[in-house]
């Protein structure tokens, strides 16, 4: 605390000091990159105070060593230059700054009377002691700073053409001016005079023009050093509103340009309701005892004004001119064209001519009034003559048969106009009825009824008494509140009724009759007889006060189509025209005709949107106030079904022919008709409940029922391809066997199908272990025990790795069933149905067929290959080629199977085999092997299998051959059909000793599918395909072996149908192909 008390004291101390830099002498000095001149520094110093000068971020110092001394600075040559010097006492930030004003060579502009000069250093000039002074004048002209660059002073007549920055303090010339200036005319003041401008300049002008208009010169005065020249202005400019440019020339040809407008302006002129005249426009405070000239004999004067507005008396002789405002002697606003409101005083129709008597309608040489008469019956022209009171005599002439005409009498040049309607007598056509003694609104009709003006005056009397409450709805109708008072002895005996308008028309006619209640212009609606005292008697079958109910029946309604417009005829009672109106489903059926009293006939558009089984509401008005309904009308539909009289049944769409539609399944004319059929069912455990999905065809969710083996499978829905079925199975019924089917039945309606198809997954399996985890910890196992894989992963167990390699679709060779499928390396896999055996009970072979000496015969797309052996049996091979990039799944026999992309799928069925013996079985032998391979590392050496089973089944589910990370996979249901009924097969690798046996090649894979007897066929189905699980090695290999991997097959516990062999067959090729697609995997996988 004490310390910040010893700080602040200082404080106080120096600033008691009373040291101060005040200024420098001169103010401000010369700047640029020459050399600085001298200056004084000006203040208060002690003794040992120390002065610091910064200039372009350089520093000085000046040591004040006697304080009653005066210090003079000259600074050094500064590159850039310098414009402004800081002055402060040392350890201060706060100081002086010294101005070093530079000016440009030819910096010199002007406009009018302010002259600007550029430079550089403006921006600290002292106001109070900076000046500019020429050599003539000598007098010190006052600077305006506007920025650093720029500064400006006042110019008066004969300044010197040397100008200096001067220093009046220290009444020296900082900074003279390199330039010689020639200075333009000076233009002081402008003066505006009713026939000539007086323009005050600073020099003899010889051309003066106002917006390019010149301005003839007629003289000049010379007042001191001001010139006053007199010149007249062309017309266009005195009628200017807005601004205009002025440019002046002296005798040297130097100009001037300025702009300038009247001090207020006259935009239009009016006249109000009181007939005065009215100025617009925009008006400064105007001089006491302005005048309005140029529209009449003498000056006029306000009667009042605003900023915006300027009214005054209109008199009776005032003619078109061009109107301004004068005040002392000075015009201080533009002109504008003047022509009165032109009015009629009188005006009157007689013996069709039209009389009138107007004022206001002398042009006076600067308009041309015309007038004349609008008709549509016979447009007409006037004549008029002037009188001696200012006033006009108006004669036309008009069609004896004019309905309406327009006077009109109109300025052509201002615009100013009188319009008058003018109307013909009133005519009086008819008047409504009117019930006796009852008051009531009568209508008249007939023409000329509405008066001229909005406001005209109109009077209605019936028989002498007054109609009130008039009410004009048009030119030929009007209405008005009767009180029915007149005192009547015949009630058909017609009552004057008069009518007058606008006090000069006038009309009477006998033509109001009494009349009976009724709801429409006639008595008793038309529907009876109107008796005495305004009794109606309706004709039946009419009844009511005013006979307008009756009471009628809607029967029946003929059909139209839905979108065909078409007559309809709609039967009932007490029909009577007229004024029928019928609608159906809220649409107008048109032109309704009453036949009879019990037909109608319209014609209906049909464009009403209903559901076949909706019916829609007809609906008959008769007469006023009665309308009869009934919901019966249907459109025509197509035909209804049999069984429950719906359209199509229910189970289609109705075609715009009137054809049904029928959903998918259905069949017949009237879709009641439907025929399911079961191809296959996926299993479950038995007593695990699961979903099972059944494939078939002709599935609907009409009634449908599903059972397996009798008992129910619950929450049965069918697709919407009609193609399956999915239910809840409890897996409650027994069977005797792994092989034994149960019945699957599927109802629909009262249509039913049955078939043994139905196989429980075999008891005891479950989805294939690897390395102690189920799926290869890559997948789910479902009810199936198949493994569903996660994305990216494969095969039957989930362990190989797909990233993702796109190949080409696989080649089927044309000679025979073998398939060839070549990877990115250039790797070919071959794969071929060869030989079929048929064995007995030791294994022993009973016949055998080697394929590849068969002839085939092809379909047209080369997918279905046929041939007949030799014991007259068929075999029949169908290809199918998965040419997606993206996996499927097929069903075979109720297996699910996954289908790698760019795979092909076999489907192999053998006919009419002549067994030995029923208990011989028959086998289908299949090669895998690799027929090339652009892999320089690889040779011949040993091809090595290795196969796997879960517990409880020996079969092969899949099958691999992994060559440098490019796999083949062979996929197998664990069923085949026999004799159209699903059952478990058996899937084995080929032993050495029976490939020996069988004279095949060693150097391949054989996979065998075993079936049991059979009468008349068996369908097997295997599937291969090839996936890059990882990017092809390089030759490199550390423990000297080779880097590839042999065919692996996989056994599992799920659904088995396949068996496929494989055999590695490599060849030593060396090229670069394998390099170079090592490249792109490397690039891919950055």
């Amino acid at each position: 605390m004490n310390l910040l008390l010893i700080l602040f004291s200082l404080v106080l101390l120096n600033i008691t000091n009373g040291q101060s830099i005040t200024g420098t002498s001169p103010s401000f000095i010369r700047g640029g990159n020459t050399q600085l001149p001298y200056f004084d520094i000006l203040g208060n110093f002690q003794a040992g105070t120390t002065v610091t000068i910064v200039a372009n971020d350089k520093t000085f110092a000046v040591a004040v060593a006697d304080p009653d001394a005066i210090y003079s600075v000259q600074l050094p040559i500064f590159d850039p230059p310098v414009y402004s010097v800081f002055l402060r006492l040392a350890g201060e930030s706060q100081g002086y700054i010294l101005a070093c004003a530079y000016l440009d060579n030819n910096g010199f502009t002007q406009d009018n009377d302010m002259g600007y000069i550029t430079g550089k250093g403006f921006k600290y000039l002292p106001g109070a002691t900076a000046y500019i002074k020429d050599n003539v004048v000598a007098s010190y002209h006052p600077i305006t700073v506007h920025n650093d660059t720029t500064l400006s002073f006042k110019v008066v007549p004969k300044m010197g053409s040397t100008l200096s920055l001067y220093d009046s303090w220290g009444i020296v010339v900082i900074v003279t001016l390199a330039q010689t200036v020639n200075y333009n005319p000076i233009i002081m003041d402008i003066k505006y005079y009713e026939s000539s401008f007086a323009i005050y300049s600073s020099v003899i002008l010889v051309s003066i023009t106002f917006n390019g208009y010149q301005c003839s010169i007629t003289g000049e005065v010379i007042d001191e050093d001001v010139y006053n020249i007199a010149c007249i202005p062309a017309v266009e400019i005195l009628g200017l509103e807005e601004e205009f440019t002025v440019v002046a020339k002296d005798v040297s040809g130097r100009t001037t340009t300025i702009v300038r407008s009247f001090p207020s302006k006259i935009s239009n002129t009016s006249t109000d309701v009181n007939g005065n005249s009215i100025l617009h426009g925009s008006f400064a405070p105007l001089p006491t005892g302005f005048k309005i000239v140029g529209i009449y004999s003498t000056p006029l004067t306000s009667i009042s004004n605003t900023s915006d507005t300027i009214a005054f008396n209109t008199p009776d002789d005032i003619s078109c001119g061009y109107v301004y405002i004068l005040a002392n002697g000075e015009r201080i606003t533009n002109q504008v064209l003047y022509c009165p409101t032109p009015q009629i005083v009188t005006y009157n129709v007689s013996n069709n001519v039209f009389y009138a008597v107007g004022k206001y309608m002398t042009g006076n040489n600067f308009d041309t009034f015309n007038l004349q008469i609008e008709s549509s019956d016979h447009p007409s022209t006037c004549t008029f003559k002037s009188m001696v009171d200012y006033t006009y005599e108006i004669i036309c002439a008009l069609n004896p048969n004019f309905r309406s005409a327009v006077f009109v009498g109109a300025f052509q040049i201002s615009g100013q106009n009188i319009r008058l309607n003018l109307n013909n007598n009133p005519t009086i056509n008819s008047i409504s009825p009117i019930i006796y003694q009852k008051p009531g609104i009568v209508t008249i009709f007939g023409r000329f009824l509405k008066p001229y003006y909005q406001s005209g005056s109109t009077e209605v009397k019936i028989a002498g008494s007054s109609c009130s409450n008039i009410v004009i709805n048009s030119d030929s109708e009007i209405q008005c509140l009767y009180q029915s008072d007149v005192p009547m002895t015949n009630l058909f005996e017609p009552l004057e009724v008069f009518y007058k308008v606008e006090y000069y028309f006038s009309y009477s006619s006998k033509l109001l009759t009494y009349s009976c209640p009724t709801a429409s212009s006639v008595a008793c609606t038309g529907n009876g007889q109107c008796e005495l005292n305004s009794i109606c008697v309706c004709t039946l079958p009419w009844y009511g006060d005013n006979c307008s109910s009756i009471d009628a029946t809607i029967s029946s309604i003929t059909s139209t189509k839905y979108g065909v417009a078409s007559q309809v005829t709609i039967t009932g009672t007490n029909f009577l025209p007229p004024n029928i109106f019928v609608t159906i489903g809220g649409s107008e059926c048109e032109s309704p005709v009453a036949v009879n009293t019990t037909m109608i006939s319209c014609f209906f558009r049909s464009n009403v949107a209903a559901d076949p089984d909706t019916k829609l509401q007809v609906v008959v008005n008769i007469g006023i106030g009665n309308s009869f309904k009934a919901t019966i009308f249907s459109y025509l539909t197509c035909v209804r079904g049999r069984n429950n009289n719906k359209v199509c049944s229910g189970h289609g769409s109705c075609s715009s022919d009137l054809v049904c539609n029928c959903e998918k399944g259905w069949e017949q004319s009237d879709c009641s008709i439907i025929n399911p059929s079961l191809t296959s069912i996926t299993s479950t455990k038995y007593k695990a409940p699961g979903q099972v999905t059944i494939l078939g065809n002709n599935f609907s969710n009409y009634n449908l029922m599903v059972k397996i083996g009798g008992s129910v499978c619950t929450n049965a829905i069918a697709s919407s391809d009609a193609k399956s079925i999915t239910c809840l199975y409890q897996s409650d019924v027994a069977t005797n066997g792994e092989n034994d089917l149960l019945s699957v039945y599927v109802s629909i309606d009262i249509y039913t199908v049955a078939k043994d198809l139905f196989l429980y997954t075999k008891p005891g399996l479950t989805c294939p272990n690897n390395n102690n985890q189920e799926c290869s910890g890559h997948g789910t196992c479902n009810q199936q025990q198949l493994c569903i894989c996660e994305k990216g992963w494969t095969n039957s167990d989930c362990s190989i790795k797909d990233i993702g390699v796109v190949i080409d679709d696989p080649i089927v060779n044309e000679n025979d069933t073998s398939t060839t499928i070549i990877t990115p390396s250039g790797t070919k896999f071959d794969i071929g149905l060869i030989m079929v055996n048929e064995l007995n009970t030791n294994n022993d072979i009973i016949h055998s067929f080697n394929l590849n000496k068969t002839n085939w015969t092809q379909n047209n797309d080369k997918s279905l290959y046929t041939a007949t052996l030799t014991n007259n049996s068929t075999l029949k091979v169908q290809l199918t080629i998965n040419s997606l990039d993206q996996y499927l799944y097929y069903d075979f026999a109720g297996d699910t199977l996954p289908i790698l992309p760019k795979s092909i799928k076999y489907q192999i069925e053998l006919q009419n085999w002549s067994f030995g013996s029923t208990q011989n079985t028959l086998e289908f032998i299949f090669k895998s092997h690799i027929s090339e391979s652009n892999n320089e590392c690889l040779d011949s050496t040993t091809a090595k299998t290795s196969t796997t089973s879960n517990t409880g089944d020996s079969n092969l589910r899949s099958i691999q051959m992994t060559l440098n990370g490019e796999t083949l996979i062979g996929t197998f249901s664990d069923r085949i059909v026999l004799d159209s009924r699903p059952t478990y097969n058996k899937v084995n690798q080929i032993s050495n000793e029976r490939i020996v046996l069988y004279q095949l090649d060693k150097s391949n894979v054989y996979t065998s599918i075993q079936t049991s007897y059979f009468k008349n066929s068996v369908v097997v189905d295997p599937n291969f395909g090839v996936l890059v699980s990882s990017a092809p090695d390089e030759c490199s290999n550390n423990n000297g072996t080779a880097s590839w991997k042999i065919a692996v097959a996989v056994v599992c516990s799920v659904v088995g149908a396949s068996i496929i062999g494989a055999a590695v067959f490599m060849f030593l090729k060396k090229n670069s192909r394998g390099k170079i697609i090592l490249l792109k995997l490397k690039e891919i996988k950055r």
